[in-house]
């Protein structure tokens, strides 16, 4: 949770949030051994979506922008991803990193 309020408070002020993570070994623990090569995606949103039958379940989602293509894009949800599976495979901190953009 503090991973994800410190991203929305940085799109708050219009500044892209880089987030560097190590896709093909989660968590390593440590980023100088990551396993095939580090990964960024860009971050540009932050959204909650609530089901309109009941507002109490609702998704908190991150606006991703992946240099793996339009392909990807698409195939999710047009970069809307899940922010507590995102965050949670990128272990914040641990085996990846947040790096801060200028406005966008």
């Amino acid at each position: 949770q503090d991973s994800l309020d410190q991203i929305k408070k940085i799109l708050s002020t219009q500044t892209a949030v880089g987030l560097q993570m190590c896709p093909y070994d989660i968590p390593t623990g440590d980023l100088e051994k990551c396993q095939g090569g580090m990964h960024c995606l860009v971050i540009s949103g932050y959204k909650e979506v609530c089901n309109p039958t009941n507002k109490n379940m609702c998704k908190k989602l991150l606006k991703v922008h992946n240099s793996w293509g339009a392909d990807w894009q698409q195939q999710n949800n047009d970069g809307w991803l899940d922010a507590e599976t995102l965050l949670s495979h990128s272990d914040v901190g641990r085996s990846s990193q947040l790096v801060y953009f200028g406005q966008h």
